[in-house]
């Protein structure tokens, strides 16, 4: 079998079995952290956990895309933008289930 065959075959396999958004899986992937994570953490993190998703097109278990997982971060509508993710002080990011809201 050649790699572009068993390419096929893992990326119908995988198809079948996920039904989760791109937004869900950077945001189940950034609730992980323990506390928080870098740009480059969670890059890297969505590719090994979802490579078909956030791997490079034709390089999909080689090389992580960082545009595909930071345009889900990124913008009004990305969750940047609907609070779901914030960005520190120090310029490192925390995901929802860690942001401390003070009155």
């Amino acid at each position: 079998m050649g790699n572009t065959t068993i390419l096929s075959a893992l990326k119908k396999r995988y198809s079948e079995r996920s039904t989760m958004t791109a937004v869900d899986k950077v945001l189940e992937v950034a609730r992980g952290f323990s506390g928080s994570f870098t740009r480059t953490d969670l890059i890297l993190c969505c590719w090994k956990r979802y490579p078909l998703d956030f791997g490079l097109k034709g390089h999909e278990f080689d090389y992580p895309d960082t545009n595909r997982v930071w345009s889900v971060v990124c913008g009004q509508r990305g969750l940047l933008g609907k609070g779901k993710i914030r960005k520190t002080n120090d310029g490192k990011f925390l995901a929802e289930n860690h942001i401390v809201v003070v009155n």
